[in-house]
């Protein structure tokens, strides 16, 4: 039977052997002569590229030796129907290498893939582990820095800040229950008329939820401006003019009283000599 007339047979084989069965091989003995002729032949005429495909194929067979393969190529370069037999099947070679190469492709996008899901999650414990750290120092650092002592109605704070690099800062807090009063080693609300933070973290930890009103300066209300200022003069002794000197003068006045009053805020001796004062002049003015 001519290689032409086998050539269907030969088709069939080449689909369905099974190159690593040799109980298959050694039942249709021909048969595997074409297919090992025929992968021979996909790669072309070059002798280099025969030999190559010739080891994949002789792979553990003892007839795979130089002289078969020289053999083999010979019979392969002098048979006109080798051509033929490329061009049926080197498509289906080069499909199934082409299938091979997406198949490494995918699997190796993959591994890329679960190697990128495997660092975020990393990198999301990692970022839960500190902001975990962070809060538990937070949470250790706001306990330092008060320590209540209960002395009947009086509570002292010792507020400090505690660093490596510091030395221990503290400062003393004292609040009065009864009236709501609270001072501060710090001395900032006597300096500049405003309660210090640390005034705030005591009345904080006291439970204060409402400002203590002694503490609100007339200078942050809305009467801050008396209205007599806000409402236009009749100038006096007929003179227009003097309605500016005036103002002046009324609003140096007020602005005396109100930095008077804040600087003895804390001395009820002195406060109340200025108050009896101002009515004592008050009297005076009316008898007039």
């Amino acid at each position: 039977m001519s290689l032409k007339e086998r050539l269907p047979s030969f088709r069939k084989c080449f689909c369905h052997v099974d190159f690593h069965r040799k109980e298959k091989m050694n039942e249709r003995k021909s048969d595997s002569a074409y297919v090992e002729l025929f992968g021979c032949v996909y790669l072309g005429t070059s002798g280099h590229f025969y030999h190559i495909l010739l080891d994949k194929l002789c792979k553990g067979k003892k007839d795979s030796t130089t002289v078969t393969k020289k053999v083999v190529v010979d019979q392969l370069t002098a048979s006109p129907s080798n051509n033929l037999m490329f061009m049926l099947y080197y498509g289906f070679v080069i499909e199934e290498m082409s299938n091979q190469e997406l198949i490494q492709a995918g699997n190796k996008t993959m591994d890329e893939t679960d190697q990128a899901i495997e660092h975020s999650k990393k990198v999301a414990n990692q970022t839960v582990e500190v902001r975990t750290q962070i809060a538990a120092k937070l949470k250790g650092q706001t306990d330092q820095m008060a320590l209540i002592l209960n002395k009947l109605d009086t509570i002292q704070f010792s507020i400090k800040k505690a660093s490596q690099l510091v030395k221990e800062i503290g400062h003393q807090v004292m609040f009065q229950k009864e009236d709501v009063t609270v001072s501060c080693s710090c001395l900032r609300s006597e300096q500049y008329g405003l309660l210090c933070r640390h005034i705030f973290h005591a009345l904080r930890f006291s439970d204060v939820l409402e400002f203590p009103k002694q503490y609100i300066l007339r200078r942050w209300s809305r009467e801050v401006v008396p209205n007599v200022i806000n409402r236009p003069m009749v100038g006096v002794n007929g003179v227009p003019d003097s309605d500016f000197q005036v103002d002046a003068v009324v609003r140096v006045i007020i602005f005396s009283a109100e930095y008077v009053v804040n600087k003895l805020v804390k001395d009820m001796e002195k406060l109340c000599s200025f108050r009896d004062h101002l009515k004592e002049y008050m009297s005076t003015v009316d008898a007039t």
